[in-house]
């Protein structure tokens, strides 16, 4: 197998994870359901991913690729956090609305990606930054404060348009939560 047909497969069958996802709201998606989505044999999914455990977390590393190299770049470069959230991440968030949208809003995956989000986040912020024990508590509630506004915008069935988000993240976040860090 080429390297492109691996590419295109493993893509396919995330597609078909996600549209397993938007298809049920309870339920998890199942290898075998995943394969019967993209058209495939159980036994072709399985030699991409063993479980649906490693489809879950390859599926959480691919909606979060370009965010991540994006925002730890700005990250790197600017220590004005709720600038970056808003002019930065909130676009790269809403181009992945749809993805984002299913993640935040299914019981059976919600946790577990907002564990999986807020521990990468906190590892790019202490990467970039010398904490102390006070600022990291600080920088606790910020990446909580930071997570629910997303969790919030993204669940709806239609989120806001971004602009209106990002008008709304600068009046929440008008008293400089930047002081905080």
């Amino acid at each position: 197998m080429t390297q492109q047909t691996q590419h295109t497969a493993r893509e396919r069958i995330l597609n078909a994870f996600l549209e397993s996802m938007i298809a049920s709201y309870d339920k998890k998606p199942t290898i075998n359901k995943v394969a019967q989505v993209a058209a495939l044999e159980p036994e072709h999914v399985a030699l991409y991913f063993a479980n649906s455990d490693e489809l879950i977390y390859e599926f959480f590393n691919e909606v979060d690729r370009n965010i991540k190299i994006e925002i730890e770049a700005q990250v790197a470069s600017h220590h004005d956090l709720i600038t970056i959230f808003i002019n930065n991440m909130a676009p790269l968030l809403y181009a992945k609305r749809v993805p984002l949208h299913v993640l935040y809003t299914r019981p059976y995956i919600k946790g577990i990606w907002l564990a999986f989000i807020k521990s990468k986040y906190k590892r790019i912020l202490l990467a970039h930054h010398q904490v102390d024990e006070q600022e990291g508590l600080a920088l606790e509630y910020l990446i909580e404060v930071l997570t629910a506004f997303i969790s919030v915008w993204l669940s709806q069935p239609n989120p806001e348009p971004l602009k209106a988000f990002q008008s709304r993240m600068r009046h929440l976040t008008g008293n400089n939560i930047n002081q905080w860090l």
